[in-house]
């Protein structure tokens, strides 16, 4: 059951609270080190304190100057906000461009709802969960695969068959030799899509 059911402060603070340590990771970008939270941790998030309280709009859709970018509307209890995020049309060495900008717009709007607004503390010195991250090493994209692998793999993860044979295709890819950035980024986006799945079942029975 969802824990609030209209806007009030305890939700807001509720929003606002930074991840965990252990959500956190890091990826490289033009030379420096970010944070960052992976999307599926936001659904969670909202799932957790609204259930089905919340929705996403129809994205808008623009392509300027060589880049895609999209809008992704959130509502949370019938108020809506959006942000936007971009990526490089011709992007295929990590997600699509696709893929790539829906998250960081899904993200950057979540932002505005004061979700993850921490990550956006660009000198590092004022919150600990971003201080703990820089000193944690960044999982490599085989450690994300196996780490959902194992997650799938306990007796109480239910899957589809579907499900089941994604996984089985995805610990083919990542236990390859010599495997191709692409096919490995293929495997985790379709993993965390099952993630994604299972937590917005998880939501909606809750």
């Amino acid at each position: 059951m969802a824990k609030y059911t209209e806007w009030c402060p305890a939700l807001e603070a509720a929003l606002a609270e930074p991840f965990p340590a252990a959500v956190v990771k890091q990826k490289s970008k033009g030379g420096t080190r970010i944070a960052f939270v992976s999307w599926h941790h936001y659904v969670r998030r909202l799932n957790a304190l609204v259930g089905s309280g919340w929705s996403m709009g129809e994205p808008v859709v623009r392509e300027i100057a060589g880049k895609l970018v999209l809008g992704v509307p959130v509502t949370i209890l019938g108020v809506t906000r959006v942000n936007f995020g971009d990526e490089d049309e011709g992007k295929d060495d990590y997600g699509t461009a696709s893929t790539n900008a829906w998250a960081q717009a899904f993200k950057r709007t979540c932002a505005l709802f004061g979700i993850g607004l921490d990550m956006y503390d660009k000198d590092g010195n004022g919150d600990a969960v971003v201080q703990q991250a820089q000193r944690t090493p960044e999982p490599t994209i085989t450690d994300r695969i196996s780490a959902l692998i194992a997650k799938f793999a306990d007796p109480a993860v239910e899957l589809t068959a579907g499900q089941r044979k994604i996984v089985k295709i995805a610990t083919s890819v990542a236990h390859a030799k010599d495997a191709h950035p692409a096919h490995l980024a293929e495997a985790l986006e379709k993993l965390e899509k099952i993630d994604y799945e299972l937590s917005t079942l998880n939501g909606a029975s809750a």
